[in-house]
């Protein structure tokens, strides 16, 4: 009886470290899952507003080369304004949606090669820079076409 009167104490303790271990690789593999469930969302959204954006290009074909911004709501030709300055976060607050037009480049002959380029950033990146992309490059008969409504 007198040999094992530490023992309880020792067992009690190894119990509660394997606990304490426990909870703490649940906790880690959760916060795991939630951050790479809102980066699934991220880019999901980021690839339905670059959709957008060329299908709203699309709708416009005569447009200039040039370096564009797109907001999130906007939906004709006269909603895409000069890049200039930088667009800033134009979606949500979170997303910066970037629309490039460029004639005759060595991908699209006689065409114009068009860009639509969502970027964003989050706790995994290390820079202020956005870090995450969704970009879809398209050539697009250069036609003064007429809008469809």
């Amino acid at each position: 009886m007198r040999e094992s009167k530490g023992q309880t104490l020792i067992e009690i303790l190894a119990a509660f470290g394997v606990a304490v271990v426990l909870v703490t690789a649940i906790s880690i593999a959760v916060l795991s899952a939630l951050s790479n469930a809102q980066f699934s969302k991220n880019q999901n959204l980021a690839t339905q507003y670059a959709q957008e954006g060329m299908e709203t290009v699309r709708r416009f074909a005569a447009l200039s080369p040039g370096d564009y911004c797109l907001d999130k709501n906007s939906k004709n030709s006269s909603d895409l304004r000069l890049k200039g300055t930088g667009c800033g976060r134009n979606i949500d607050g979170i997303f910066t949606r970037e629309i490039t037009i460029e004639e005759n480049s060595s991908k699209c002959l006689d065409t114009k090669k068009v860009t639509a380029l969502v970027s964003w950033s989050d706790s995994k990146c290390t820079s202020s820079n956005d870090c995450h992309k969704a970009e879809l490059v398209s050539c697009l008969p250069d036609i003064n076409a007429v809008p469809i409504p």
